[in-house]
């Protein structure tokens, strides 16, 4: 499972990271220079659903065969 890490911040802008270990890190530092942030994770949807335009795609090619 992949998961993403996003910090968004006035100082580093918005990062996208995958690593556990350094987005911990750069909240803690963060945290220490008392700058403001927001944190979250998440895993992207891209990668487990197939997209609805993938299905109407397949559908006319189908109907258009016969």
């Amino acid at each position: 499972m992949k998961v993403y890490y996003q910090i968004i911040s006035e100082v580093t802008g918005t990062v996208l990271l995958r690593q556990r270990k350094v987005a911990k890190s750069l909240r803690w530092w963060l945290r220490e220079n008392g700058f403001p942030f927001k944190y979250e994770f998440f895993i992207p949807r891209g990668f487990y659903f197939v997209k609805s335009k993938d299905i109407i795609v397949t559908r006319e090619v189908l109907t258009n065969s016969n």
